[in-house]
C-alpha cells in the first residue's frame, strides 16, 4: 500500500453508524493522538490532532459493537479526500483515514481497573 497512515489514539465520541442505499455500512468517529514535546528547558507541552476515521462492511459492524468513546484504539488504512456540500450549500473537501483494520488497544473501563 503505498498510501499507508497508521494512527494509535483515543475515540473523542461513539462511532457513528450508516448504512448506504445498498446496505452497506459505514462508521465514522473521530479520534485523537497526542504529540508530547520537550523543550531544552524541560519543559513539556501537548498538541492533540483530531482525525476523522471511516470503516466499511463488517470492519464497520465490529467497530460498532467494539468501540466506544475513549477507546484507545490503533488504526492503519489509507488517507483519502471526499466532496461534500455543507449546510450552506457550499462545496467541501473532508479529508478521513480510511481503515483496513483496527485494534482496540483499551478503553477507559480497562484503564481505571
Amino acid at each position: 500500500m503505498a498510501n499507508a497512515t497508521i494512527l494509535t489514539g483515543n475515540l473523542g465520541s461513539d462511532p457513528k453508524v450508516f448504512i448506504t442505499s445498498t446496505g452497506k455500512t459505514k462508521v465514522i468517529f473521530s479520534l485523537a493522538t497526542t504529540l508530547i514535546a520537550r523543550d531544552t528547558e524541560g519543559n513539556t507541552s501537548k498538541t492533540t490532532a483530531w482525525h476523522t476515521i471511516a470503516l466499511w462492511g463488517k470492519r464497520a459492524d465490529r467497530a460498532a459493537a467494539e468501540l466506544r468513546k475513549g477507546s484507545k484504539v490503533l488504526v492503519h488504512g489509507r488517507m483519502a479526500t471526499r466532496p461534500f456540500t455543507d449546510r450552506d450549500g457550499n462545496a467541501r473537501t473532508a479529508e478521513e483515514l480510511v481503515a483496513e483494520n483496527f485494534h482496540l488497544l483499551a478503553t477507559r473501563q480497562h484503564e481505571a481497573q
